[in-house]
């Protein structure tokens, strides 16, 4: 009998387990909800949940395959899921959260990015700068991060995203960080833990000069622009130029040797200071695609002046930016509590509406202390997003994490953002 009563508290058990597991009854449109560190790689979910239609948010667990999924019910569409990110992130042992309201016609399977780093290899070797004149120091860009190092000797050490192939960028500077070369290094197999690669940079290695052309920019805005690229393997430059870089254009410096599968971001750009206000244009391109003479616009409205949000445990933020074409907001909380949190609110879960409050969910287990205390700072962060992908595309493309926000990077595509910022004591 004792045997038997230990069986069925294990079948119970295991009941139990199926049921939470599933987030609901397994009827409906089913969502899947995954996480990917900064090289890419799967990330680990320490807490999760859901809420369907303006139901009560509930407690997301895994299934026994660590799945985790939740059922939007017949007849409806709109739903929420928040992530927590495992806590390994290159800034120390912080919590960070990505909260995503979107509707089952734009996707079912949302992404949250982490700034986790995961399992890394090290990669070493020598780098040898003698062929480029003036040379005195490098750095070396790896998928997620980068490394620096004075060139007090020709050794190297980095570490990158453990798994298949992973590209470094190295870049040959002058005794005033000037970048006068760079190279891709393609294929280091980073399923290895140790790695050893000798580079080398040449006079081949130098950087190309391309034009961008001038731009408008709103009224009583600055106006700037840049260029990035990532490549296929991962790494990210970003074309940090010199002198003054406005809106009357000017030279803009490529990478010898990308190749296709290499993508360009080319970003224009303005901003307010005063009125802590921006706008900006992304166009995105397959490395052979970048021309000689680059000529771009910026295509959406700042926001309205005097916007703000209302302060509160849970702040409200306004989602009335006056074009009419806005796809999604994007909303950030720092604090140095709970390092980062990022909420994606589209139109259609929106469903007209002007405000939107972040949802509170320190009831929920594994996200009490993931909202910043009383008296602390916190900057936030709006952004109204209009682009050429779908929601879908968005969420699932490989991203570049640009500040604090990760932004997708796929050739052909487009962005346009209006942002607006500012801080406020948690009450």
């Amino acid at each position: 009998m004792k045997n038997l009563f230990g069986v069925f508290l294990l079948a119970l058990l295991a009941l139990t387990i199926s049921a939470c597991g599933g987030g609901n009854q397994a009827t409906g449109t089913k969502v899947t909800v995954t996480a990917v560190g900064l090289g890419g790689n799967p990330s680990l979910i320490s807490a999760a949940a859901y809420q369907t239609g303006d139901g009560e948010w509930q407690q997301l667990l895994p299934d026994k395959d660590g799945v985790f999924s939740f059922y939007v019910p017949d007849g409806e569409t709109r739903y929420g899921v928040a992530i927590r990110c495992g806590d390994n992130f290159p800034l120390g042992s912080a919590a960070a959260m990505n909260v995503f309201q979107f509707t089952t016609n734009e996707t079912v399977s949302p992404v949250a990015h982490c700034m986790a780093i995961g399992e890394l290899s090290s990669v070493s070797g020598e780098i040898d700068l003698s062929a480029v004149g003036g040379a005195t120091r490098y750095e070396i860009l790896v998928p997620g991060k980068s490394e620096s190092d004075t060139v007090s000797s020709n050794d190297y050490e980095v570490y990158v995203p453990h798994g298949g192939s992973r590209d470094l960028i190295a870049l040959a500077e002058d005794s005033s960080s000037n970048i006068l070369a760079a190279r891709i290094i393609r294929g280091i197999d980073a399923s290895n833990a140790v790695v050893y690669k000798d580079i080398a940079l040449n006079s081949s290695d130098a950087l190309q000069t391309h034009n961008l052309a001038a731009f408008s920019v709103p009224s009583g805005m600055d106006g700037h622009f840049t260029l990035s690229l990532l490549t296929a393997g991962g790494s990210l430059y970003i074309d940090s130029g010199s002198g003054t870089r406005s809106e009357a254009g000017g030279p803009v410096y490529a990478i010898a040797n990308a190749q296709h599968g290499d993508t360009y971001i080319v970003e224009i750009s303005a901003d307010s200071s005063s009125r802590n206000s921006s706008v900006l244009h992304h166009t995105y391109l397959d490395a052979p695609d970048l021309g000689s003479n680059i000529s771009l616009s910026l295509n959406i409205a700042p926001f309205p002046a005097g916007s703000t949000i209302t302060v509160a445990a849970n702040p409200t933020f306004a989602t009335n930016h006056p074009d009419a074409n806005i796809d999604f907001y994007e909303f950030v909380t720092i604090s140095p509590q709970a390092l980062l949190r990022t909420y994606q609110v589209s139109t259609d879960w929106l469903g007209g509406k002007t405000s939107y409050t972040l949802p509170g969910l320190s009831s929920i287990p594994g996200f009490q202390k993931l909202h910043p205390a009383a008296g602390e700072n916190v900057h936030w962060n709006s952004a109204a997003i209009k682009t050429s992908l779908t929601l879908k595309e968005y969420n699932t493309q490989p991203h570049a994490w640009v500040g604090f926000m990760a932004i997708p990077v796929k050739a052909g595509a487009t962005l346009d953002l209006a942002g607006l910022w500012g801080e406020y004591t948690a009450p």
